[in-house]
């Protein structure tokens, strides 16, 4: 009987990204937020970076960087949608959306260079 395996990707980007997920959904404590909608929306986006991640370590889809651009994307500007309260919790929107930004633009610039994968 054959058992799935677990192979962990080859790339540190999927390990980095994986790692802001991490860091989103713990962010609001780390760096003590009184924010609600901040730590409401930080706690989504990074379990839905992290969903992808893990997917991604089952099989490689180019679909997951596209993913990751919306969700970096939502990022930068949600703290003036959402209307953060803090200084620190907007810094921590912006920053973070642009890893995760510059990490999924790097992924998929990578993959053109070594002939795709499978998307």
């Amino acid at each position: 009987m054959a058992i799935a395996a677990f192979k962990p990707p080859k790339g540190w980007e999927d390990w980095a990204t994986l790692v802001i997920g991490v860091w989103l959904c713990a962010s609001p404590w780390l760096l003590q937020l009184n924010d609600p909608p901040a730590m409401q929306n930080f706690f989504a986006v990074g379990f839905l970076v992290i969903i992808g991640e893990l997917f991604t370590f089952y099989t490689l889809r180019i679909w997951e960087e596209w993913i990751n651009i919306v969700l970096a994307a939502w990022l930068i500007v949600s703290s003036w949608i959402l209307a953060f309260a803090t200084a620190a919790a907007t810094a921590n929107a912006v920053i973070v959306g642009l890893l995760l930004l510059a990490l999924a633009l790097y992924e998929m610039w990578e993959d053109r260079q070594q002939g795709g994968r499978a998307g």
